[in-house]
């Protein structure tokens, strides 16, 4: 997709079991709805545990963060893992000051997130 660095995309891949989606851009008000139905479906679509690869995230609001806490309980729901990739600080000191950081399975890259998903550690409640 082409287009500018702040333009909010949601991409899918599968492969081994894993789901891969690969949030980019902004994820403000404008794209948390989009942002959030669309990770729904991933999970729900999903017939084993979700890598959210969120590295090229520029942004994210509090809109954003209630997407992800409704995609956390749809994924226990499920009984699957969701596994954040945050590198980003802007993005991983969002999720730090405001708890979420204590919620989600973090990791700073896709391959240790794969390689997470391959233990049998149980998704933090």
């Amino acid at each position: 997709m082409v287009g500018d660095a702040s333009e909010f995309r949601l991409e899918r891949e599968m492969g081994d079991g894993v789901t891969v989606v690969v949030a980019a851009g902004d994820i403000d008000m404008t794209a948390s709805r989009e942002f959030g139905r669309r990770l729904d479906g991933v999970l729900r679509a999903s017939s084993g545990d979700v890598v959210l690869d969120m590295l090229q995230v520029v942004y994210l609001d509090s809109t954003a963060l209630r997407a992800l806490l409704a995609s956390r309980k749809v994924a226990e729901e499920r009984g699957s893992r969701l596994v954040l990739v945050v590198a980003q600080k802007a993005v991983l000191h969002v999720l730090e000051v405001t708890g979420l950081s204590a919620l989600f399975e973090m990791r700073p890259t896709r391959a240790a997130a794969l390689r997470a998903i391959g233990t049998a550690d149980e998704p933090k409640r």
